[in-house]
């Protein structure tokens, strides 16, 4: 991330900075690669690559772009666990409805 000001005591700003895998000029025609592309973890290539980089800060990035998955799976099955827990809630104040 790039973090700016326009001056003293201003407020600051940020821009995210994405590297591309060319020194020069982005080709023709290029589609740029998703960041899904470094969330696959049997790729060898890539660990050693941010290895080489020496950079904890983005390697500390790259583990938490590979828990992305497991975290939507984990919000799916507590929001999942939650709708059951809701319908037996509403279910028992229908009861408690008739009840009355």
């Amino acid at each position: 991330m790039l973090l700016g000001a326009m001056g003293p005591g201003e407020p600051m700003y940020g821009r995210n900075l994405n590297a591309l895998p060319f020194h020069t000029a982005e080709p023709q025609g290029f589609t740029p690669y998703t960041f899904n592309v470094l969330a696959n973890p049997l790729d060898p290539c890539i660990d050693r690559a941010v290895a080489t980089l020496g950079d904890l800060g983005i390697t500390a990035e790259i583990h938490q772009l590979r828990l992305l998955p497991l975290w939507y799976l984990d919000m799916a099955r507590q929001s999942a666990y939650l709708g059951r827990e809701r319908e037996c809630i509403d279910q028992e104040q229908w009861y408690l409805h008739l009840a009355k």
